[in-house]
């Protein structure tokens, strides 16, 4: 016998209904870096990082 049919696709979610959480977390993101402090801070993480994984692909 031949194997069942598979079942039917879900329906998307409305545009208005699905939870965009891209743009909820860049406003939070945005938000919360408006504080010069907590923007140096991940700038200097940032640049920590880069740092650390330049000097590991060097070697």
């Amino acid at each position: 016998a031949p194997p069942p049919p598979p079942p039917p696709p879900r329906p998307a979610p409305e545009p208005a209904e699905a939870l965009d959480l891209g743009e909820l977390g860049g406003a939070v993101l945005l938000d919360r870096l408006r504080d010069p402090r907590k923007l140096g801070g991940l700038l200097a993480l940032v640049f920590l990082i880069g740092l650390w994984l330049g000097r590991r692909s060097a070697t």
